[in-house]
């Protein structure tokens, strides 16, 4: 990575950001607390607990029955409960306890598979402790010597020492007498010190002595050797006589798979120095989980009282203690927090995981972070604290669960699906994943279970560890979509349609090697590096490539590569030609490149290059495609090379070559009559009725296109000129399909044209020209044509109503779609005019269609009066006999009813359950 580009005032400016984003965190200590809440309970039971004697009275003249009760004792709770706490806090209140704490938490044995060699290790690591917490000075007959520091007394002895030899020298010299009293005095004080010393340094273990009259063993040994706990009893007698201590606590023995046989062991010890020391009782303490006994027996045999502990936080309280500590670590603000707090808390349910999660995420939580961002770092946290191996395996890519985030299984599961990613199911995915796993990855372990959750929550994406490895927090403030992008570009995957949410930021994390990819091909990004590091640009045209030549003459008017780069403009058609020579793949490239060749290059530039553009022109018809609206841009430096083409370039009927390319380079003026000369030269006949006809069939579509577009250019004239236009199907569906015609112009055919189109489906694609015709009724009213209206917009059917009404009796009969025929009397037969209505009312009875025609009054009932009533309503039998006769009649007719009330036929109706009953006035009954 080149960070080059970062400047110290940026650094400086980011890092203070990052200082101000954590200013107020609060890291919470992992160790034992000193003072807990609610010691209450605890401080009289363990107070109690240690003084209890053997006897309340104080009566009995046994030094023993004196002492105290309980030697051993117990206290129990799962880790992380709070047993280390619980007992610091207690005798941090309680001065008058003299005790010494031995914890095998932090003990890392050496021995390997020896049974005996670790048991000894570790007892040796207890012996230590108790023998260390003090200094040797203090413990002057212990076999167990180490150095201490340098006091007052170790000068005196150096000094005492010295001046001995310095005396028996001068002794043995003759250089002072010994005849004096004083040197005498002086000489056997110093023998005696001297001996002391010697004694003191040296232990008994095994000397064997022989003599005449007296055999026996004694022991020397040097004080580096170590011995089993309990052959070193002698020791802690000793130890526990030379100083106040009368209690010790042992934490973290379950640590070890032998804690049984310690406790027993210690138990033991614990018995033996008490029946030694009398006066005061040595108390063992022992800090264990309920795990350590098998059996209820086993639980109470070992200790004299035993002491629960209640866990401070468990599976029912962890989600408010972790939620008051991240709040108070104002890291709380997130989508999705509380469901996020919810799976946590299944996870951390003790004290010291809930601080170190706390710690961890606090640290890494980021402000600036997208909502998205944050919910996976709090899982990501959480799996951390919870697996700390396979989120090591996860980050370093080796795990199957990092492999279910690459873009290579991505491609693999969209692949086997044949769907994008995304809309892949989670289930679907990890059935995917392993079977991926079995063919790609076959020595990895299968997910587990707090895995597939994360996999089916979609928490986390690919892009997992810049969450974790940015100190500085520039990696934060990249969104996920645009680091995905960078991932893309250094995989070697399009990234041209992507739109970035910084690509200022984007751009600081590439290097010059990123920009040899054809990866890199994005508008906004080559832009923005254009502008703000030409350096790179540079290496992007040096590792030219197809698809790089392409993207840069496409864009050349906006970005300016060329234009700014020219005197690379040699080398880019260079390697164009040896493309083009190797059948270029698109060889428009080729001539846009030529394009801004003439644009941008000196004439000298050009010269140079002139034999090899010269006889690309001679031999490519398509170099034409220069003379567009644009030609005028590059006519000078084109007119400079050496090759004459201006002569031939004219209207001409003898050279049809030459004529069609000026006619496809928009060459020629547009007019009727010159649109007539082209169309004599290419033999097509376009004073005709069937002129799009004519024009649909020639071969060569750049000619055929051209056609198309001067007609477009001339339309009104054309009309004017044609008249009739006779517009069959194929020809209209050739005109849609060629944009260079407007839908204005294209309406205006279509208003001109005297054939009715046939087959409306196969406009449908074209929505505008759709409508259009079926307002202007340019379709042929049948069946298909009414269906394909109905199943593209039934509201066109409506609107269109009128043309509908006029060619009725193709629709109103018994074998016409039913659903287009419902629909239509439903919605567009609808506010008829009485001659319409009538007309409409006998085609139905004309085909006994006796359920339309009541639709059909239903919905026209506004034009019913007392004029006409007798002669609309008399179609409909139901509402004739009601007339004739006076009778009940459904419910479907209630509209029909309310409205000959309202103009006067009826002179009461009620309603029963599902029919009226309804008299009509005698003076307008009808008489059969």
């Amino acid at each position: 990575m080149d960070f080059s580009k970062f400047n110290n005032k940026q650094n400086k400016k980011e890092s203070k950001s990052e200082q101000n984003n954590n200013a107020n965190l609060n890291l919470l200590s992992l160790a034992p607390n000193y003072e807990i809440e609610n010691l209450d309970l605890y401080d009289s039971i363990i107070d109690n607990c240690l003084k209890e004697k053997r006897l309340v009275s104080g009566k009995s003249k046994s030094a023993e029955l004196k002492e105290l009760k309980n030697r051993n004792i117990a206290i129990t709770g799962d880790y992380g409960c709070g047993k280390s706490s619980l007992i610091n806090s207690f005798f941090a209140k309680h001065n008058d306890y003299h005790f010494i704490s031995i914890s095998m938490g932090l003990y890392g044995s050496k021995c390997n598979g020896n049974k005996d060699e670790k048991i000894r290790d570790i007892y040796k690591y207890i012996l230590k402790q108790i023998l260390y917490t003090r200094r040797p000075i203090c413990l002057p007959f212990s076999n167990y010597k180490r150095n201490d520091k340098s006091g007052i007394w170790f000068y005196v002895q150096n000094f005492i020492i010295s001046f001995s030899i310095i005396l028996f020298l001068m002794l043995f010299l003759n250089k002072i007498s010994f005849d004096s009293i004083y040197v005498q005095i002086i000489t056997g004080l110093f023998i005696i010190f001297d001996f002391m010393y010697i004694l003191q340094k040296l232990n008994i273990k095994g000397l064997s002595l022989s003599l005449p009259f007296v055999q026996g063993n004694v022991e020397l040994s040097g004080g580096n050797h170590n011995e089993l706990l309990n052959e070193n009893i002698e020791e802690l007698i000793h130890f526990f006589l030379s100083t106040n201590y009368s209690i010790v606590i042992f934490e973290d023995l379950d640590r070890e798979d032998s804690y049984p046989e310690l406790i027993k062991t210690l138990s033991m010890i614990n018995y033996t120095i008490n029946n030694s020391i009398h006066g005061k009782t040595i108390q063992f303490i022992y800090s264990i989980s309920d795990r350590c006994f098998e059996s209820s027996e086993e639980r109470t045999k070992s200790f004299d009282a035993i002491i629960p502990v209640r866990p401070y936080v468990n599976d029912f309280n962890s989600i408010n203690r972790l939620d008051a500590l991240l709040s108070n670590n104002k890291v709380n603000s997130f989508d999705n927090y509380n469901e996020c707090l919810k799976v946590c808390s299944k996870y951390l349910n003790n004290t010291r995981l809930i601080f170190d999660f706390v710690n961890e995420f606090s640290i890494y939580f980021n402000k600036d972070l997208p909502d998205k961002s944050k919910e996976e770092l709090f899982y990501l946290i959480l799996y951390k604290i919870s697996y700390p191996k396979r989120f090591y395996e996860f980050i370093k890519k080796n795990s199957i669960f990092a492999k279910f985030y690459n873009i290579e299984f991505e491609e693999y599961a969209s692949k086997a699906d044949a769907m994008d990613f995304p809309l892949i199911s989670a289930t679907r995915k990890i059935e995917l994943l392993e079977t991926y796993r079995k063919e790609k990855f076959s020595d990895l372990d299968s997910l587990d279970s707090f895995e597939k959750m994360l996999i089916n929550k979609n928490v986390i994406t690919r892009n997992y560890d810049r969450l974790f490895i940015n100190r500085d927090s520039k990696l934060d403030k990249i969104s996920i979509n645009d680091e995905i992008s960078i991932s893309k570009i250094r995989s070697d995957i399009d990234i041209s349609n992507i739109k970035f949410s910084s690509i200022e930021t984007v751009f600081h994390e590439l290097d010059i090697t990123d920009f040899q990819r054809d990866s890199i091909i994005n508008y906004d990004l080559l832009k923005y590096t254009k502008e703000n590091n030409k350096k790179y640009i540079q290496q992007f045209i040096d590792s030219i490539t197809e698809k790089k030549l392409k993207f840069i003459v496409d864009n050349e008017d906006e970005l300016l590569i060329i234009h700014d780069f020219k005197s690379q403009s040699p080398k880019l058609w260079a390697f164009a030609s040896s493309m083009n020579s190797k059948k270029l793949s698109n060889t428009n490239i080729f001539n846009k490149l030529l394009f801004y060749i003439f644009k941008y290059c000196e004439i000298e530039s050009i010269k140079s290059l002139e034999p090899s553009v010269v006889e690309y022109l001679k031999n490519n018809n398509s170099y034409l495609k220069l003379f567009n609206d644009r030609y005028a841009e590059i006519s000078e430096r084109y007119k400079s090379i050496e090759y004459v083409f201006d002569e031939n370039i004219k209207m001409s009927k003898s050279n049809s070559n030459i004529l069609k390319d000026i006619f496809i380079t928009n060459k020629i003026e547009t007019s009727f009559d010159n649109l007539q000369i082209i169309g004599s030269v290419f033999k097509i006949e376009l004073i005709s009725p069937h002129f799009i006809s004519n024009i649909r069939n020639i071969n060569d579509e750049k000619i055929k296109n051209k056609f198309i577009e001067i007609i477009n250019n001339v339309i009104e004239i054309y009309i004017d000129k044609v008249k009739n236009i006779a517009l069959n199907d194929e020809d209209l569906e050739f005109l849609l399909k060629n944009s260079s015609i407007s839908h204005d112009n294209l309406k205006k055919m279509i208003n001109s044209s005297s054939e009715k189109i046939l087959d409306l489906d196969r406009f449908k694609e074209n929505k505008e020209c759709y409508e259009y015709i079926i307002s202007s009724s340019k379709y042929e009213f049948n069946e298909a044509n009414l269906e394909s209206i109905y199943n593209l917009n039934k509201e066109l059917l409506v609107n269109n109503n009128e043309y509908i009404i006029d060619n009725c009796d193709s629709v109103i009969k018994e074998k016409f779609n039913k659903k287009i025929l419902e629909y239509i009397v439903n919605n567009a037969l609808i506010n008829l005019n009485y001659e319409q209505l009538i007309k409409c009312l006998e085609l139905a009875k004309k085909n006994n269609m006796s359920d339309y025609i009541r639709i059909l009054l239903l919905n026209n009932i506004n034009i019913v009066d007392l004029k006409n009533y007798s002669s609309l309503l008399s179609y409909d039998n139901n509402l004739n006999n009601l007339l004739t006769s006076g009778q009940i009649i459904n419910c479907n007719y209630e509209t029909m009813i309310i409205k000959m009330d309202s103009i006067g036929l009826i002179s009461s109706y009620e309603r029963k359950d599902d029919y009226f009953v309804v008299r009509v006035k005698r003076k307008y009954r009808i008489n059969n």
